[in-house]
């Protein structure tokens, strides 16, 4: 495999989700897990009243619709003289009212309703410290994989570097490149703007050095890939 496809390779494999053993849960993680785990129980409790309304409405209803049956079976009985059993709606109207007296009180929700907008205005806020926790901790994959990208970049302008001077030098004409090696450090990535992304110093004066170093560090590349090219690796 050649030297750039086993960068590429390996800038690859980085960016690759790990299925290694996750990392302990961080403070701002766990802070945001623990509220939306309170904002989870408040819901189901307000959830849990409405559906106790739901069912009392609705042995109310029942008990009323067998309270009318029974009605309409007495009137029939007192003013028709119709033979009717009103044991089964009686039966069933007593098991009706036994099931809303066991039924709890309903609570007063205005509480809950209350937690429930605290924890929600609360929660923008914890995300996005969770969110910034999650990019500190990633700074070291980004730089990791920036470094692999530089080290292809890198060794292609090597690479162009010595073609072009070659063509200079035999007179084979302009290779296209012949601006590579002061377009080495034009090599830009965007970054969040936070600490551990950064790949130059913060000051200006030592930014300039690293450029100037990279800038000799790839032109001594290009002498060497030059002499690999003739004489293989150095041992």
């Amino acid at each position: 495999m050649s030297t750039i496809s086993a960068a590429v390779g390996a800038a690859l494999a980085i960016l690759r989700p790990s299925t290694r053993d996750q990392a302990p849960v961080q403070p701002a993680r766990e802070a945001l897990d623990t509220h939306l785990e309170k904002l989870a129980i408040a819901q189901r409790q307000i959830a849990e009243e409405h559906a106790l309304e739901r069912q009392r409405s609705d042995k109310l209803a029942q008990i009323e619709a067998l309270r009318g049956e029974i009605d309409r079976h007495l009137e029939d009985q007192r003013y028709r003289g119709v033979e009717v059993d009103l044991k089964t709606p009686q039966r069933a109207l007593l098991a009706a009212e036994r099931d809303l007296a066991e039924l709890r009180p309903s609570a007063n929700v205005q509480p809950l309703l209350n937690e429930i907008r605290q924890l929600g205005a609360q929660l923008p806020r914890l995300k996005f410290d969770a969110l910034m926790e999650q990019l500190a901790e990633y700074a070291p994959t980004f730089r990791q994989a920036e470094q692999q990208l530089r080290a292809t970049h890198r060794h292609a302008f090597a690479l162009a570097i010595a073609c072009d001077r070659l063509a200079k030098d035999n007179g084979f004409g302009v290779f296209g490149t012949s601006k590579a090696e002061g377009a080495f450090n034009e090599l830009f990535i965007t970054r969040p703007a936070l600490e551990g992304y950064s790949h130059w110093p913060s000051d200006p004066a030592q930014a300039e050095a690293a450029r100037v170093q990279a800038a000799q560090e790839v032109s001594r590349a290009s002498d060497e890939v030059e002499r690999e090219l003739m004489h293989g690796p150095a041992a």
